[in-house]
């Protein structure tokens, strides 16, 4: 159901899949397919992003990208692309209703969060509220820039941190609606049947990583689902 509605509901259904808290295990293992597993836009529109938002001389350095992409998620999905010097890259591309739509629904949520707040015992939990800011979130993921920029300043924290790296950027291949980036070759933590070697080590870099964006870097990433975390075979959190 949240697949057919679209990309708001589907970042709906990412949060409630890392809250065993609210949720069953039958429930948040069934939304965690929308972390990075939702049915992908066709590549013909994904191809006319690129083109409206890469300049020529940009666009002429991607010699080939896959059509298939390696992921696919509320707002966007990557496919792996080759440039002229041999490189491999992960291209982000945003879906191309992606910003339509969230303005869309928002509208929609915002109509029924006024109306639930009428009643005396919901009052007191400000759903309006609660919208307003879960709008504000997806609004901020609508501008790559706003990610690039992110990305700069977590690689900046981490620099000197072992064990924890951050994808670099390709400038060139960054915009409002496209990111390119390095690609990382890993697995989720949560993929069954996968031994990763120094799993304790794993876990305690990601408390150590967790604890210096709160208590020292002030500056948290605020989406850490699965999805959005990779683990490599040369014992990286990434």
């Amino acid at each position: 159901l949240f697949r057919r509605l679209g990309a708001t509901f589907i970042k709906f259904g990412q949060i409630m899949s890392t809250r065993p808290d609210l949720l069953g295990p039958g429930y948040t293992a069934k939304l965690a397919r929308l972390q990075d597993a939702v049915p992908p836009a066709p590549f013909a529109e994904v191809e006319a992003v690129i083109a409206a938002e890469l300049g020529e001389e940009a666009r002429a350095r991607l010699v080939f990208i896959d059509p298939v992409p390696v992921a696919a998620a509320s707002v966007a999905q990557v496919h792996k692309a080759r440039l002229d010097t041999g490189e491999i890259v992960a291209l982000k591309v945003q879906r191309a209703e992606a910003e339509a739509q969230i303005e869309r629904d928002l509208a929609i949520l915002g109509a029924l969060a006024r109306l639930v707040d009428r009643l005396p015992s919901m009052h007191l939990l400000s759903i309006p509220g609660a919208v307003a800011r879960f709008g504000e979130s997806l609004h901020g993921q609508l501008d790559f820039r706003q990610e690039a920029a992110n990305n700069r300043r977590f690689a900046a924290n981490f620099a000197e941190i072992p064990g924890v790296s951050v994808p670099a950027l390709y400038p060139a291949l960054c915009s409002k609606r496209v990111l390119g980036m390095e690609f990382i070759e890993g697995a989720k933590a949560t993929e069954t049947g996968r031994v990763f070697k120094e799993a304790k080590k794993l876990a305690r870099i990601g408390g150590e990583a967790i604890l210096k964006m709160v208590f020292l870097d002030g500056f948290v990433h605020a989406d850490l689902h699965p999805g959005n975390i990779l683990l490599t075979d040369d014992g990286r959190m990434v």
